[in-house]
């Protein structure tokens, strides 16, 4: 969900100098109530710093200054809240939450916390490959073609697009910072040596009996061919147990696939 926030603060265009530079000790109270991050990354001086280090105290900050309508608007545009009509089997929604929330609550939802912030893998996987499409959200379908046993074309779906969520050159920077995160951030543990993977890690759930780990990516950043969604449930964090998993993933398709290719997107 932080790359929601990004996004809504990029175009926007809000003054990130009054968000930044803050500092992170690990938690915050908002409302008499404590707001934690997962550690302590003290000197949080830029947007780019903090999706690196996915810190929660300065999504919350960015939260409370976009707004609630804006994260509201710009999580329908990344498509929750709603389900696409191009699969014919039952769908759970993604939702988050609606308009008349607390400051407590904007923090949350601004990070992707609390009790009523869901996600669905479909929804993270749609999330992420619209950012490797230059921002357009490509409806989802699970069967190219069916034939008769002559080869005649019974049915088939066609490629259309489902929304449209952010500028091209919101994508282009949102997925300059997945890179990074991947090269030297929080998603490092994904990282594979001649492929450009864009990544962003996410952990969510309670200690109890264990965090769900989620790692969201595409490859090549500059090519896209593959976009995927990770979820452990109950398997622990998004960067020691998600990220890994998507390393052999891509190390596996790369066997048949050459996802090294560098140029223009198709």
């Amino acid at each position: 969900i932080k790359i929601v926030s990004s996004a809504a603060a990029v175009e926007k265009n809000i003054n990130l100098n009054t968000v930044f530079p803050l500092f992170c000790k690990g938690y915050t109270y908002i409302d008499n109530q404590i707001f934690y991050d997962w550690q302590k990354h003290k000197t949080i001086k830029t947007l780019e710093e903090a999706f690196d280090t996915s810190c929660n105290m300065a999504y919350a900050k960015l939260g409370m200054t976009l707004g609630e309508d804006v994260l509201l608007e710009y999580n329908n545009r990344f498509g929750f809240n709603s389900v696409p009509k191009t699969l014919d089997i039952p769908v759970t929604p993604g939702f988050s939450p609606k308009l008349g929330l607390t400051r407590y609550e904007l923090a949350e939802s601004a990070t992707g916390l609390g009790k009523s912030f869901r996600i669905t893998p479909l929804n993270a996987v749609l999330l992420v490959s619209a950012i490797a499409d230059d921002g357009v959200m490509m409806s989802p379908y699970l069967v190219d073609k069916l034939t008769n046993i002559n080869g005649k074309v019974l049915e088939e779906n066609k490629p259309s697009v489902y929304k449209s969520t952010i500028t091209r050159q919101t994508a282009q920077f949102l997925t300059t910072m997945m890179l990074n995160d991947v090269e030297r951030g929080i998603g490092v543990k994904a990282r594979v040596k001649g492929i450009k993977i864009a990544g962003k890690t996410g952990t969510s759930g309670s200690r109890d009996p264990n965090f769900h780990a989620w790692f969201i990516s595409f490859a090549p950043s500059d090519n896209p061919k593959i976009a995927m969604a990770i979820l452990c449930e109950n398997g622990g964090t998004g960067k020691d147990v998600a990220a890994p998993i998507a390393k052999k993933i891509y190390e596996g398709i790369s066997e048949i696939m050459d996802l090294t290719t560098e140029g223009g997107k198709k």
